[in-house]
């Protein structure tokens, strides 16, 4: 029996092997450790405010015209709110901020790169729990009032999916509050529909 085994080795090409070895450590490895759902992970640890969720949503960097850029959207807008849920096959991204006036909250949004004023329209609420319940949808314990676009009675918003339900991408702005919402994820999302 021993010879046997041997013998299938024996002839096994020492590539294959490191090939298969391999591949099993990139499947086990990341599930066991790295995932997200892991009992002893904190979900709040991907919640930023402030001047951290600031330099998240709008970075510094050692350009002159981006770092303009990013004090300028610093100084327009206030309670800042930022959760990323890692970037595992995908991502999720929410944030969210309040502005002065509307000509800031536009303003902000074009800073932060989103997408260009005349794409936005009427205010509607959105087909999809990722979006109306925002980070709640991925737990319970991320639930905040900083994300509650269910509020929202006047107002714009931007929504595209593309690829089937391979990427989100939303903004909105709220009239009452002035406060603006941005929405992302890539590398497919749960489609299920928003029920009222």
């Amino acid at each position: 029996m021993a010879n046997t085994t041997l013998s299938a080795f024996k002839y096994q090409k020492p590539g294959k092997t490191a090939v298969v070895c391999a591949w099993c450590l990139l499947v086990v490895v990341p599930l066991g450790c790295g995932s997200r759902a892991s009992d002893d992970y904190d979900v709040l640890n991907d919640v930023k405010t402030g001047d951290e969720a600031l330099a998240r949503i709008v970075p510094r960097s050692d350009s002159p015209g981006r770092d303009a850029n990013a004090v300028a959207f610093a100084e327009s807008v206030s309670n800042v709110y930022y959760c990323d849920g890692g970037t595992f096959n995908g991502m999720y991204l929410y944030w969210s901020f309040d502005c002065a006036n509307l000509d800031d909250c536009w303003d902000a949004i074009q800073r932060a790169g989103g997408p260009d004023q005349s794409t936005f329209t009427d205010w509607k609420l959105s087909q999809y729990a990722v979006v109306m319940l925002g980070p709640e949808f991925y737990s319970p314990k991320l639930a905040t009032a900083l994300w509650d676009v269910r509020l929202i009675q006047r107002g714009v918003a931007y929504e595209k999916v593309e690829g089937g339900n391979r990427r989100l991408i939303f903004y909105a702005i709220d009239f009452d509050k002035l406060r603006v919402y941005h929405h992302y994820e890539s590398g497919g999302f749960d489609d299920r529909r928003y029920r009222n």
